[in-house]
């Protein structure tokens, strides 16, 4: 491509002991905390996962982890439920019934789990909770978590800084600079490795 290029990152964390993942939680620390105070960054992809920010910059004290699942078991009720959009698309609708439920349920599961994380592993009731991720999309989903983990602020990813969609580049471009910079780019208390690794492989040019 001509340009050089960072890759492979999980091997040496693996090798230190850790799981190789989640990594995002660096970037989450040093690009995405709050200046002042603490913050929640919350991934809803097809599993949830969230990383916990004392503040923007300082390593100790955050950790991360799964919260169980995100938008997976909600996606996987609707393809079952209307896999082409046929029913969607139907000039003549015709009735719905308890596989609605099942969607809600699912909905409301999702909610539940990541809530119960939050409020068990939260001490700071005021702290904001900033969504990114597919599930930030579903509005359902975001209403049913902030109802649940009120009073804490929940907020997107997208208001809070830019489309969310690009945050995961965002942030392993931010690991590819570490590395170049023979910078750490792991948080052991997230992989659970035995310490800061410099992660990737750096092929030239």
């Amino acid at each position: 491509v001509g340009v050089r290029v960072v890759s492979d990152f999980r091997a040496r964390d693996v090798a230190a002991g850790g799981q190789g993942a989640p990594l995002v939680p660096l970037a989450d620390v040093m690009l995405f905390g709050h200046e002042q105070r603490g913050r929640w960054l919350l991934n809803i992809g097809g599993m949830a996962n969230v990383t916990w920010v004392p503040r923007r910059g300082v390593p100790d004290g955050a950790f991360a982890f799964d919260t169980g699942p995100g938008v997976a078991v909600i996606d996987a009720i609707t393809r079952r439920v209307d896999p082409d959009a046929a029913f969607l698309l139907a000039r003549v609708k015709k009735s719905g019934g308890s596989d609605n439920d099942a969607v809600a349920t699912a909905t409301a599961l999702t909610a539940e789990s990541i809530g119960r994380a939050i409020a068990k592993w939260g001490k700071d009731d005021t702290a904001e909770v900033v969504i990114s991720g597919g599930g930030a999309k579903n509005p359902a989903l975001v209403e049913r978590l902030a109802a649940k983990i009120q009073p804490r602020p929940v907020v997107l990813f997208d208001q809070v800084f830019f489309n969310g969609e690009a945050k995961e580049a965002v942030a392993f471009a931010f690991l590819g600079h570490q590395t170049v910079l023979g910078r750490p780019g792991n948080l052991p208390a997230a992989t659970g490795a035995r310490g800061p690794r410099i992660l990737g492989h750096i092929t030239p040019a």
